[in-house]
């Protein structure tokens, strides 16, 4: 999966509820960046955004939750707030 950069300004109690997310997201060997946190968060709530307006990713997009990437990035298989160990 191809990706691009984007940039995003926080408030600064966001930018610290997201931090105190990178713990929760790290496994060992690998700990989590700002952008796994912010990828983490945008994939569990891009369904809710979704459903809340009526929209629909397009047809050609697959699962952000279960692509190579995400595991390989994160370690985690997504959505299910346990590590890709097996916690």
């Amino acid at each position: 999966m191809r990706t691009k950069q984007s940039a995003v300004r926080l408030s600064e109690p966001l930018r610290e509820r997201l931090e105190a997310l990178i713990p929760a997201l790290s496994i060992p060997g690998h700990e989590a960046t700002q952008s796994d946190v912010l990828r983490e968060v945008i994939i569990a709530g891009l369904p809710v955004v979704e459903k809340a307006y009526g929209t629909k990713p397009p047809a050609n997009m697959s699962d952000p939750m279960r692509t190579a990437q995400n595991v390989e990035t994160t370690g985690r298989r997504g959505g299910n707030g346990k590590s890709g160990g097996g916690e």
